[in-house]
């Protein structure tokens, strides 16, 4: 009976230690557009794997200012690269990538923070 238990014991123990824990994100975007005529604003969060495909995209629209959205990654993804589009008023549009790749790590969790001293740009990172 014992060594019942006992091997019960290692396989509950085995197949615990060998699941993965989810990994994910918290976004969270502290922009001031206080003062802009702004009609939308959207932030893709796009997931890539090493291969450096995209495996997954997290879309907000118009999130709320100091408000963090966790999101899980996709198994396959490795890193995470933001994509915005702000849309103003008079019909302009401005689109652009934050320069920060953002690398996940397994069984974790990575804070993105998106504030005026983020460098954006028209390429991919």
């Amino acid at each position: 009976m014992k060594k019942l238990l006992f091997c019960l014991t290692i396989i509950v123990l085995t197949t615990l230690a060998s699941c993965t824990k989810e990994t994910t994100y918290s976004f969270t975007d502290y922009t001031d557009y206080s003062g802009l005529s702004i009609r939308e604003r959207i932030f893709w969060l796009k997931e890539y794997d090493i291969n450096g495909s995209c495996v997954s995209n997290n879309r907000l629209e118009s999130p709320v200012r100091g408000k963090a959205y966790v999101f899980t990654a996709n198994e396959r993804s490795e890193l995470i690269k933001i994509y915005i589009s702000v849309k103003f008023q008079n019909g302009s549009p401005l689109y652009s990538w934050v320069q920060q790749v953002y690398y996940l790590k397994e069984g974790g969790n990575v804070d993105i923070s998106i504030d005026g001293n983020t460098l954006v740009g028209p390429s991919e990172p």
